[in-house]
């Protein structure tokens, strides 16, 4: 990519708004893409106090209301003690309602800053392991200060540069805040919303300038709104340090005749997000088929002309393929259990280079992604960590 732009915008598509943020190359076509619905925000990250409803112990879990009647599933390993029926509990949550499953909590509730986090709940503090040994042993020397017996602290990998006493402030304003979470819960009603996350762009600009080091290196990164308030907070924080850009790097769009969604075409391309086939510019294509327990991929090379039995030529067209799959897998947002047909292979060398090219292309994405194995049947495994509804089920067709 020559140019990269991360852009904060809403899109208004078949009459509903959404609030988005992605990336776009110098031709404007997505790398990136996230999707929320402004009449029904996420509750990821919102800590309530929760009634819990019914225990379901051959399940291992409990049901709880978070509100009074938005329904939860807890599972017993995200308890920190034997809970009872009718009880009180502090939660927070993991993952928002999908289709015909319930939101997911836990009582081990998180609260992080830019380079910290703490998890409610006795444990192990830890430091990034993309740190140097020598750099991680002398944070986790520094970490030995901290109790662990209530709460356990994770340091991230920008810690590297950063000092000590900047690191102490910022876990001494989350543990606050978490000690002002237990005080308010200790006289707050039941169903009471005791945390909610505010929306912060700084560590998605953070994020993206950490995938795209390259072109941030090569003066060719930007980000682009059409927000104020997100305007604003990327320039007071350019000027404060915060985020390692020039001004100059940081756009207003002010064409308000012609809106910033419609210049990078979003709905065009959301329209093409919808469809199951995907066209390569080999002229193969991959069919992309969600259903309830899984996602099957299939690539298809039937409109590619040349000697399809090469195995250089097999490799290269499942490599295309492979991109554009770990790429349709952030832009849709698919989770779970993901299968992948490929164009088949009968040289063990080349399936073991396919599998390391498809670890490569799936580490741009936010969320976990494990590549597994191919199978004896030729299909690759792998699962993509699931924290909101896909683009699918976020998106209200007419």
């Amino acid at each position: 990519m020559k140019q990269v732009t991360v852009f904060f915008t809403t899109i208004s598509y078949e009459g509903h708004d959404y609030g988005a943020y992605g990336v776009v190359d110098e031709h404007h076509r997505l790398d990136d893409l996230h999707i929320s619905d402004l009449e029904s925000p996420s509750l990821v990250g919102r800590i309530y106090l929760a009634k819990v409803v019914d225990l379901v112990p051959p399940m291992q879990c409990a049901f709880v209301l978070l509100d009074g009647h938005t329904k939860a599933y807890l599972p017993f390993s995200s308890c920190d003690h034997a809970i009872r029926c009718d009880e009180d509990l502090l939660v927070q949550v993991e993952t928002d309602a999908m289709k015909t499953k319930f939101a997911v909590v836990t009582q081990y509730y998180e609260l992080c800053s830019q380079h910290c986090c703490i998890t409610h709940g006795s444990g192990i503090h830890g430091v990034s392991k993309k740190l140097s040994k020598k750099d991680r042993e002398e944070w986790k020397t520094f970490l030995a200060d901290y109790d662990c017996s209530k709460q356990h602290i994770l340091l991230r990998t920008g810690v590297k540069d950063c000092s000590k006493e900047q690191i102490h402030a910022e876990l001494e304003q989350l543990l606050s805040k978490a000690d002002a979470i237990a005080k308010r819960s200790a006289h707050a009603t039941c169903f009471s919303l005791l945390y909610q996350p505010k929306e912060d762009v700084l560590p998605l600009i953070r994020r993206y300038m950490d995938v795209y080091q390259d072109s941030v290196a090569l003066g060719n990164f930007r980000v682009m709104t059409d927000q104020t308030d997100v305007y604003e907070a990327a320039i007071a924080a350019c000027k404060e340090g915060a985020i390692g850009l020039p001004t100059e790097a940081l756009q207003f769009y002010e064409d308000a005749s012609y809106p910033l969604y419609k210049l990078y075409s979003l709905t065009t391309q959301i329209e093409k997000l919808l469809q199951k086939t995907v066209w390569l510019d080999s002229g193969a294509n991959i069919m992309i088929e969600s259903m309830e327990t899984l996602t099957a991929i299939d690539v298809n090379s039937a409109k590619k002309q040349g000697k399809k039995s090469e195995p250089d030529y097999v490799l290269a067209l499942n490599r295309e393929a492979g991109a554009e799959i770990a790429r349709q897998l952030r832009l849709r947002n698919i989770s779970g259990m993901i299968l992948i047909d490929f164009v088949n292979m009968t040289d063990e060398d080349q399936k073991e280079a396919l599998l390391a090219s498809m670890k490569s292309y799936v580490r741009k994405d936010s969320m976990r992604v494990n590549v597994i194995d191919i199978t004896k049947l030729g299909l690759m495994e792998l699962t993509r960590e699931k924290v909101a509804k896909s683009l699918k089920q976020t998106i209200k067709k007419s």
